[in-house]
C-alpha cells in the first residue's frame, strides 16, 4: 500500500482579464471588509508590498473562484499568508509573553498556510493556471512563497502587528447560533448518540467477525504499510526529548522520520469488499470536473497533527 504525504525571479504574467476585473471590483467596493495590515499593503508605498498584498487577492480569488480551497487550516484574517488550527490557537496565550515562542508560532502558522497553497494550488484548473503565470504552478507557488516573506518581514517592523495578529488568529466553530439558541443541538444529541452507539457495535462485531477468522459474506482485504522499518520504544522517547526543546514542542521531521513514524504506528485495515465501492485508491480530478478515485492504486493518505 503506497502513503503519500526566497530566490528571486523575473516573473511573465498573463492574468485573466475577468480575474482581474473581480479583483478589481474587489479594491474599489470591498476594501472596508479587508482586515488590516493586509487593506493597508494593498496601498502601501512600497512597491513589492502592494504588489504582493495583489498578488495574495489575485491567487485567493482564483481558488475561491474554481472552489479549490483547502480547509485543512483556517485563514487567518489580515495576514493571508498564515493559516491557523486549534492547536496553534490554543498556545497563542503562551506566545504573547515569550518572544522566542511567538517567533515559532508565526513561523509554523506560515507552514500550515505553505501546506494550503500547495493542495490549492496544485487542484487549480489548468487552464487558470496557464492564464495567472508562463511556467506553471511551480511559479505560482514560488511566488507565493516570496510574497509571503516580504509580507512577514514588512509586519514585523510594525509595533500594531502583534496585537491584531493575536485578536484574528482563530479557529471559529461551525456551529449555528441560531440552532443553538433554539437548542436544536441539545435536541438531536440523543438520536446522534445513539447513531454512533451503533455504529460502534457493527465495527466492533466487523473486527470479532474478522479475528475469529469466520467466513465473511463478501472478500475481507488487508491493507498494510509497505515495509519500512519502524520507530523501537527508545527511538520514540527520544523523539519525545526532541519535542520538548522545541519551543512549541514540536519535532521538525525529516521526510525519512517522517516516514518511520507513519510507518510505527499505522494501522492495519481489513476492508469486507463487495464491489468497488468498498475499495480505497488515489483520488483525482476527473475531465468533468468531479472528484474521482483511482481503485487500481491502493493508497492511504497521511496527515502529522499536534494537541
Amino acid at each position: 500500500m503506497k502513503t503519500v504525504s526566497p530566490i528571486r525571479h523575473n516573473f511573465s504574467d498573463k492574468p485573466v482579464r475577468g480575474l482581474l476585473t473581480i479583483v478589481a471590483l474587489i479594491f474599489g467596493s470591498g476594501c472596508a471588509s479587508l482586515q488590516a495590515p493586509h487593506r493597508d499593503h494593498l496601498t502601501s508605498a512600497d512597491a513589492r508590498v502592494a504588489e504582493c498584498a495583489e498578488w495574495f487577492e489575485t491567487i485567493d480569488t482564483a481558488v475561491a473562484e474554481s472552489q479549490r480551497g483547502d480547509i485543512a487550516a483556517r485563514r487567518v484574517a489580515g495576514f493571508p499568508y498564515l493559516r491557523v488550527n486549534r492547536f496553534l490557537e490554543a498556545i497563542s496565550v503562551k506566545a504573547r509573553k515569550d518572544e522566542t515562542m511567538r517567533r515559532a508560532w508565526v513561523d509554523e502558522m506560515r507552514m500550515l498556510d505553505l501546506d494550503g497553497r500547495r493542495v490549492e494550488i496544485a487542484n487549480l484548473p489548468q487552464n487558470l493556471v496557464d492564464h495567472l503565470a508562463e511556467g506553471g504552478r511551480e511559479v505560482l507557488l514560488t511566488r507565493t512563497k516570496e510574497c509571503a516573506a516580504w509580507l512577514l518581514a514588512a509586519d514585523r517592523v510594525d509595533d500594531m502587528t502583534p496585537a491584531l495578529l493575536f485578536e484574528h488568529a482563530k479557529v471559529a466553530d461551525d456551529y449555528s447560533r441560531l440552532k443553538r439558541v433554539a437548542g436544536l443541538y441539545a435536541l438531536t444529541r440523543f438520536p446522534f448518540y445513539a447513531g454512533v452507539s451503533g455504529w460502534q457495535k457493527e465495527v466492533r462485531r466487523i473486527f470479532e467477525h474478522s479475528s475469529l477468522k469466520t467466513d465473511a459474506q463478501h472478500r475481507i482485504v488487508r491493507y498494510k504499510p509497505s515495509q519500512q522499518q519502524g520507530y523501537s520504544n527508545a527511538e520514540v522517547a527520544s523523539i519525545l526529548e526532541r519535542a520538548a526543546e522545541h519551543p512549541l514542542g514540536m519535532v521538525p521531521f525529516s521526510e525519512e522520520e517522517r516516514a518511520r513514524l507513519f510507518s510505527t504506528f499505522a494501522p492495519v485495515i481489513e476492508i469486507e469488499t463487495a464491489g468497488a465501492h468498498d475499495r480505497i485508491g488515489k483520488l483525482y480530478w476527473a475531465d468533468d470536473g468531479t472528484a474521482r478515485v483511482d481503485v487500481s492504486r491502493p493508497l492511504v493518505y497521511q496527515r502529522l497533527g499536534y494537541t
